[in-house]
């Protein structure tokens, strides 16, 4: 029996249709284009060409063909109109749109509303992120801003769904729409920036989190985002991350200590050293330290087939520096003018060993 078929492809002038076909016999979905033309013809055609593809006989019941009738119909009136240069829009995302479903008519959107439509491809786009169809999601969420631009749940959906496929080109391409549309939203400009810094365009990233904070100043992500630009561009980073921590302080403290990345590009100054010494030279207890080099936010560099870390003075005093702003190490001693040891520890601190002189679960302060 044929149960599926619905538009995938629509020429712009409207001469041919792409579609995707289904029936219970056939596991992958058929494609086929038609020209459009006399809507009884394009049935015929169907038809014809779709049972020429399978070698089981589809059966076309009467139902079937009334409803192909309706789905072709639309196609056909939406060029007519295109070519009397009558305004055509809403018909175009009608024609373009169209799916008929034979097993579920609630997922058929024959003769539903445009807004009926994005109701209902904005729920079924979540039913298939559940089964993990990823690209079919996709395409739903693409008829959503066919018929609603400005749709703030598809471009959210679409983000998801981008960055679990690690399409990270359509990522910025969905942002720039999202900003185009909404030019004064967060949320948008703040997933371009993080997104420009994950891919180690810092410029880039600096730019879009600056643009935020020209509409809102006061944003704590904004402004530890634009630190994060900085100190990757090689500039002072100070300033807006102690701003943050003035409007913030417990989730720029929270940045700090499990994600914020205090490494610079290419450091020269780089010390191969244990974190017993590193510990011990900055006098931060061994399981606070060894908790900030698991969770990635202490400024280490990995020396292959070796025990010994890399450690770059200058990142490490910025990084001690910004802590004893924040009150995450109270130490009062003065360490700007005390350089890194030479010598490298001969063994590492092992992350799992029992510090008597700290008593906090591991990863704590």
């Amino acid at each position: 029996m044929f149960s599926y078929i619905e538009v995938e492809n629509l020429d712009p002038d409207l001469r041919w249709v792409e579609l995707l076909c289904e029936d219970d016999f056939n596991e992958t979905p058929t494609r086929l284009r038609l020209v459009i033309g006399d809507v009884s013809e394009m049935v015929v055609d169907f038809r014809r060409r779709y049972q020429s593809k399978h070698q089981v006989q589809v059966n076309f019941s009467s139902m079937v063909i009334g409803q192909l009738n309706t789905f072709f119909q639309d196609l056909v009136h939406a060029k007519s109109s295109k070519q009397n240069g009558q305004p055509s829009d809403e018909l175009m995302k009608v024609a373009r749109t169209n799916v008929v479903n034979f097993k579920n008519s609630l997922k058929t959107t024959l003769k539903k509303s445009l807004s009926a439509r994005v109701n209902m491809f904005l729920e079924e786009a979540c039913d298939l992120v559940d089964l993990r169809d990823y690209d079919k999601a996709l395409r739903r969420l693409d008829w959503v801003h066919l018929i609603h631009p400005l749709n703030e749940m598809a471009f959210e959906m679409k983000m998801v769904l981008l960055r679990v496929q690690e399409k990270y080109g359509e990522c910025v391409a969905v942002l720039e729409s999202w900003i185009e549309a909404y030019p004064q939203r967060v949320e948008p400009f703040l997933g371009l920036g993080e997104l420009w810094l994950f891919l180690d365009q810092n410029q880039k990233a600096l730019d879009a989190f600056e643009k935020l904070l020209a509409f809102s100043p006061k944003n704590s992500m904004g402004l530890i985002g634009k630190a994060q630009a900085q100190l990757k561009l090689g500039r002072d980073f100070m300033a807006p991350l102690m701003k943050a921590s003035i409007y913030n302080p417990h989730y720029t403290n929270e940045m700090v200590e499990h994600s914020f990345d205090f490494r610079t590009s290419r450091p020269d100054d780089l010390v191969p050293m244990s974190l017993e010494a590193l510990a011990q030279h900055f006098k931060i207890p061994h399981k606070r330290i060894i908790g900030r080099a698991l969770r990635g936010v202490l400024p280490f560099h990995v020396i292959k087939n070796s025990d010994l870390l890399l450690f770059s003075e200058k990142e490490m005093k910025a990084y001690y520096l910004v802590l004893k702003k924040l009150g995450l190490e109270m130490t009062t001693e003065d360490l700007s003018d005390d350089p890194l040891p030479g010598e490298p520890e001969a063994v590492q601190l092992n992350l799992f060993e029992d510090d008597p002189t700290d008593s906090a679960p591991l990863g704590e302060n």
